[in-house]
């Protein structure tokens, strides 16, 4: 088994020592662990005290991610979501909405006493799966 790194051409490289994404080819399928994403662009966190701005961009990170490895939002099977204060976890529910296909992945809402990037209110993880085709007969 070979694992990946993924990062979008054009972003910025994480922290030594992780990964915004991995990848890995089982036979015909793709699997793609992205992970938790936080609003920051260009080094700087969006939407400061505004969930549902900050949940917005995490979304838009993690269909770059999905993107970059051949997929799109409709391959995600599952998201978990990390918050602050899990009482506002209904101000992002509309933006999950319109990001996610129908039937919508798995899920999962914690509430955690901190994050990574001060300022940041909910970071969101996903993984995907996606058909790559019959491998070619050799």
């Amino acid at each position: 088994m070979t694992v990946t790194a993924l990062t979008p051409a054009g972003w910025e490289a994480p922290f030594p020592g992780f990964s915004q994404g991995t990848i890995v080819d089982i036979g015909t399928h793709r699997l793609v662990s992205v992970s938790g994403q936080i609003a920051v662009r260009d080094g700087e966190l969006v939407g400061a005290g505004d969930m549902a701005a900050q949940a917005e961009v995490c979304y838009e990170r993690i269909a770059a991610i999905v993107e970059a490895a051949g997929g799109t939002m409709a391959n995600l099977v599952e998201t978990r979501t990390y918050l602050l204060d899990i009482g506002r976890l209904g101000e992002i529910a509309a933006i999950r909405h319109r990001h996610l296909a129908d039937p919508p992945p798995t899920s999962t809402a914690v509430e955690i006493s901190g994050l990574a990037v001060p300022g940041a209110l909910v970071e969101i993880a996903a993984v995907a799966v996606i058909e790559l085709g019959a491998p070619a007969e050799g």
